[in-house]
């Protein structure tokens, strides 16, 4: 499971408006505002999800696989 965005990641998806991100959470600037006294700190996990959601942003990271062959002279 990942670990919940916090403010600073947050706001940088809304290109730094505080506005933004006011209006796709259904807050107040004042609201967002008060998430940014603490910018380092997670976020509540429904703005979490509801951030990760609306950027398609997904917990599960992808694997990828690769598979090198290494040839050594003999």
């Amino acid at each position: 499971k990942g670990k919940q965005m916090t403010y600073n990641e947050a706001i940088k998806l809304y290109d730094g408006s505080r506005r933004k991100m006011a209006e796709h959470l259904g807050l107040s600037v004042q609201g967002v505002q008060h998430y940014s006294k603490n910018p380092d700190k997670e976020l509540p996990p429904a703005r979490d999800f509801m951030i990760k959601t609306k950027f398609g942003i997904t917990d599960n990271p992808k694997v990828i696989m690769t598979a090198k062959a290494e040839v050594e002279k003999a």
